[in-house]
């Protein structure tokens, strides 16, 4: 929930957009990598 949170509400992501998530190696940072690709960023 952090991560998607993070993404949809706090970040605003949109499809085609670059998005830089420091410490992906831990639980929250992967999923908000997983979770990125899956709405589209980095086209």
């Amino acid at each position: 929930m952090t991560a998607w949170n993070l993404l949809r509400t706090s970040a605003r992501l949109m499809p085609g957009e670059t998005v830089v998530v420091h410490a992906a190696a831990g639980g929250t940072g992967s999923l908000a990598v997983q979770l990125a690709k899956r709405f589209g960023a980095g086209g």
